[in-house]
This record gives C-alpha cells, structure tokens and sequence, in this order.
C-alpha cells in the first residue's frame, strides 16, 4: 500500500473514538483569566498529565504564543518530551520529585526543579558541581497540604528555614523560587489563608537572613480569582485552562469554551423484546420494546465503569441513555426516543458543539470524581485531533 495513512482524515476518525482539541477555546481561556492577574504576575501554565489529556505539546505552544511564563509538568519524562518537541523558548518547571542521579538530564535540557527537602538538594548540588554547572530550584514548602515539600509547621519551620539557608550557599544551586500548594482554595478560604500566613512566616524567616526569590507562588487556577491578595508574582492556572471550573459558582465569573469534546459513532442499531438483560451482568433490562445503539467507547478508552446506567449521550441533538455495563471496548445507549439515529451518526459523551452539549463536570459528578480524572483518564488509543481558528 503506497498511500501514507491520514489519521486525522473523517473515514480513520469513524472507526472508533477521538478527542477533538479546539485550540481557539484554549487560546480563549488563556485570554479570559488573565484579567483577573495583578500587573506583573506572571503564569505557569500547568500541562502535566500530558495536559490533562489534552496534549502537552501542542497545548504548551499554546500558552508560550499567549505569554506564559513557564510550563510546568509533574516529571522529568515529561519536561524532555516537551525540550524535544522544540519547546525551547521559556523555562518548563517540574513540579515533583527528580531523582537526583538524573540531574544531568535536568542541566542537558534546562530545566528547573522542585526541591522537597533538604538532603535531595544537596544531592542535586553535588550533582551540579560535578558537571560544572548550576542547576535551578524552586523550594517547596509544605504548608498544610501535608504532601511533599520543608514543613512550616510551628515545632518545623525554623528548622526549616535553616535547612534553606544552608542549600542557598550551594554554590551549585540557583534557589530561583518559593512556592507551596492550596489544600482547600474551592472550599475553605480560612484554611487557605491560614497557609498562606504559613508560607508568609516562612518568607519573613528567610528575608532576615536576606533571601530572597525571584518568582513567588501558590494560586492554583481557583486561588487567584479567589484571593487575589495572595498572587504574588506567579500563578499556576491548570483546569481552567481546559475550560472547565473548579466549582459551580466560578461560571458566574469565567467565561470558558471547553476546549476537548470527545466524540464516537453508532456502529449498529438494534430492537430488543421487553425484558431483554443487556451487557454484562445484564444489569439493566428492557421494560419495553425498545432501541439501542452500539457506541465503540468504554472503559480502556477512559469511559469510567461508574457510569453505567447513569450517563448519557449525545446523539443528533438528543440525550441518548447508557443502558447496562460499559465494556471495556463499548457500550450500549437507548435511542428509543430517537427514531432516526443510524449507524455512522456521531455521539458525543461530553463537550459541546452546534448540537448541543454535555458538560465534563457533570459526566464527573455522574462517575463520583472530578472532571480532572475525567479528562485525564482518556487513554492513548483515543485519537485527539486538534483545531486551531486563530
């Protein structure tokens, strides 16, 4: 076969499932919080988790054409996949935890670390000096997320401020940035500003011993339209960027566009008695006669088992029902109500287009999760194809 294979073309397309990226949607949204920023606060743009799905590389150019700062990933396989698609321009941040022996990956593609304690940072500062070099750091201080990062606890956090103190002498070491975490920015603002005291104390301790930060920060995409006080000069947007809100009530005040829809098709139709026990288990049985549709998406696309029975989609115009077990492969919909679906119609399980639209918080709500897991569990195998109307 001599013609090279167009994945991207709608017969490849129809075969199974895909995700379309409306890069415009993101370009907007980018667009749509900024407003909301102090002069001169920057924003690192969180595409970790291969952009919550949504692709870290074509997202990341995304967000360095509308002025980010830096891009910040969760490791270091990540931040090399993003060096060598080209993304060269700006500094990629990795949130977590490198390995200290790989730091001569760290300084080959110039990237900036995340130092959660003491002894990794001096590992790292030895490791530098053994290649002549000097590696940039950001601390992370655990201020009541009670994950990684230099405890600011009460009975800590001098010993702490100690610890930094000591690392800033590490010739080897650029300690860049401070920056901790909020537990509770949707939901509990005197938590969040009992940390943000806490990352304050912190700040005081080391500006006596003059130390000071070039970049500064905390918010998350809820923290800086929230509490605006605690900006600094840095924030870090993540799920809004994807068009979707960490809370109900942030509607009221971000216009987002939901930059992924997830799309699949009828591959066959069929009428069934009453009292016909459908998928596995047969969880679910006719009560009348009634008419399905087969939908080539289930859980290995990313489609949680959860939503078995509670889900629906979006056919023509029309709600269409998940009636019995996701499959691993597919899943059955009543179009009962929909007489004329067909095989090859397009289904769509969430976002939004000129039919209609189903929410990815509410899909969600129905799995008991939160629209992060949602678009993150979309697995490889489904196809994402990316538009951009600039």
């Amino acid at each position: 076969m001599d013609q090279k294979l167009d994945f991207n073309s709608e017969p490849w397309l129809q075969q199974r499932t895909y995700a379309r990226i409306d890069l415009a949607a993101l370009r907007h949204n980018f667009r749509a919080y900024k407003p909301y920023m102090h002069p001169g606060t920057g924003f690192m743009s969180v595409i970790k988790a291969d952009a919550y799905g949504h692709g870290a590389v074509p997202c990341g150019r995304v967000a360095i054409e509308e002025g980010a700062t830096m891009l910040a990933v969760a490791a270091l396989s990540e931040a090399v996949i993003l060096r060598e698609a080209g993304l060269t321009e700006i500094p990629v941040f990795i949130l977590g935890r490198t390995d200290p022996a790989l730091t001569e990956y760290l300084l080959h593609y110039d990237l900036v670390q995340t130092v959660i304690d003491y002894q990794s940072g001096l590992e790292y500062a030895k490791a530098a000096a053994k290649y002549g070099k000097t590696l940039k750091v950001h601390i992370k201080l655990d201020t009541g997320m009670t994950r990684i990062g230099f405890s600011t606890t009460p009975d800590e956090i001098r010993k702490s401020a100690d610890e930094i103190c000591d690392l800033k002498t590490q010739k080897a070491l650029e300690l860049e940035g401070m920056f901790t975490h909020l537990a509770t920015a949707e939901s509990d603002p005197a938590y969040a500003t009992f940390q943000y005291q806490s990352y304050r104390k912190m700040e005081q301790l080391l500006a006596e011993k003059d130390i000071t930060f070039k970049y500064r920060h905390m918010c998350n995409s809820a923290g800086m339209i929230l509490y605006p006080e605690m900006q600094m000069n840095l924030v870090r947007p993540g799920i809004t960027q994807y068009g979707s809100y960490p809370t109900e009530a942030f509607k009221k005040i971000l216009p987002l566009k939901p930059v992924m829809n997830l799309y699949s098709h009828v591959v066959q139709t069929r009428e069934i008695a009453p009292d016909t026990g459908v998928s596995y288990g047969l969880r679910w049985k006719s009560q009348d006669k009634s008419r399905l549709a087969v939908v080539p998406i289930g859980y290995a696309d990313g489609l949680h088992r959860l939503l078995s029975n509670r889900a629906s989609f979006l056919i023509n115009g029309q709600l269409a029902p998940v009636v019995g077990s996701i499959c691993m492969d597919r899943c059955m919909v009543d179009i009962s109500q929909i007489p004329e679906v067909k095989v090859g119609d397009r289904v769509l399980i969430f976002g939004a287009d000129e039919t209609g639209g189903i929410p990815a918080e509410l899909v969600a709500e129905q799995a008991e999760t939160i629209s992060y897991e949602i678009f993150c569990a979309v697995s490889p195998r489904v196809m994402r194809v990316y538009r951009d109307e600039k």
